[in-house]
């Protein structure tokens, strides 16, 4: 019996999971006390207490990380941070030719990845969801697509990422081709992968709102058959169900975003665009919503450049870390 309930509670679970964190695109909850609204301090916590995950969306000509997240599920407030990491991020993860964080998922793999975050940022992750957009694409078809405004016309094409983009302005149901479109359209921004994040943002809320009225056990299955050949994860099932259910009954006022605290700059040396990471502002957001180990946060200095000065500036000085409301969404 209790085999047969792992069975039909599973493919609810990775659906849950799968959409409510993936896109770059991410969804999350403030770690608030429910009393007072006094946010709880997750370096206090207990591992028991906290369960987290990175989250990556694969781009499949690439392999590179298209999405890059880590999520933190709060066990004794029944809240989830999600934390937004730019693809552009810069960072030394052992490859000498490519120093952008998107690149350690080709490099590392998704486990080598996880790891390296953890030890990065002094961290404790309890595994890995990986899934590749084809099945983003095709999960959001299997919804009836997404309804979003879209506040301008966006146009970009890349042949040889295989990447068409032609959209429209105004309020409008998405497949799951143009929802791509979307997620993915960064050139025409004026901050660049930063709006993407926040164009993300918007799409997976009103996404996740849909799929909390219309996903049910009876559905499930049909979804998760055309959601699980996309995705990789080492996580155990017992404890993806557990945090699916449990997020399923959160108040939507409670949902939040976060993006990794720092700055956009122009490499001096190569004249690449990355974005550099705050640490001192990012210290502190981690160590908000995460459940940190006795490790120093990026004691390797692995997202510092030190010959860059400008890079330097960046990543030794603070930076705006508020999360980002749903209420800001509607």
């Amino acid at each position: 019996m209790i085999k047969r309930i792992i069975r039909l509670l599973m493919p609810f679970a990775l659906i849950f999971l799968a959409f409510s964190v993936f896109t770059s695109i991410g969804v999350g909850h403030l770690l608030s006390d429910r009393a007072d609204g006094e946010l709880v301090d997750a370096s206090v916590q207990k591992e028991d207490d906290i369960f987290s995950l990175m989250v990556v969306g694969k781009d499949r000509v690439s392999s590179l990380a298209d999405v890059i997240m880590l999520v933190s599920f709060n066990r004794t407030d029944d809240t989830i941070c999600v934390l937004q990491i730019p693809r552009d991020t810069y960072a030394d993860y052992g490859n000498d030719n490519y120093y952008k964080v998107n690149g350690a998922l080709r490099t590392l793999g998704a486990d080598g990845m996880c790891d390296f975050f953890e030890r990065s940022f002094g961290i404790h992750l309890n595994g890995y969801i990986s899934l590749d957009l084809e099945g983003f694409r095709n999960a959001v078809d299997a919804v009836g697509g997404v309804e979003v405004t879209i506040e301008k016309d966006l146009k970009y094409n890349d042949p040889s990422q295989g990447l068409y983009i032609n959209l429209s302005k105004g309020r409008q149901v998405l497949d799951g081709k143009k929802a791509e479109m979307l997620v993915r359209y960064r050139s025409g921004y004026a901050r660049g992968d930063l709006d993407r994040l926040d164009t993300q943002k918007r799409f997976l809320m009103e996404m996740f709102l849909g799929l909390k009225r219309e996903v049910n056990l009876l559905n499930a299955y049909e979804l998760a058959n055309t959601v699980l050949p996309y995705i990789e994860t080492d996580v155990n099932a017992s404890e993806l169900i557990s945090v699916a259910l449990s997020g399923i009954f959160v108040d939507d006022e409670d949902i939040c975003f976060a993006t990794l605290p720092g700055e956009a700059a122009v490499s001096d040396i190569s004249g690449g665009s990355f974005f550099v990471m705050s640490k001192p502002s990012s210290k502190e957001l981690v160590s908000r919503y995460f459940l940190t180990t006795d490790t120093e946060f990026d004691r390797n200095g692995a997202f510092l450049h030190t010959g860059l000065k400008k890079f330097k500036e960046i990543y030794c000085s603070d930076a705006e870390n508020d999360p980002f409301f749903i209420k800001d969404l509607k």
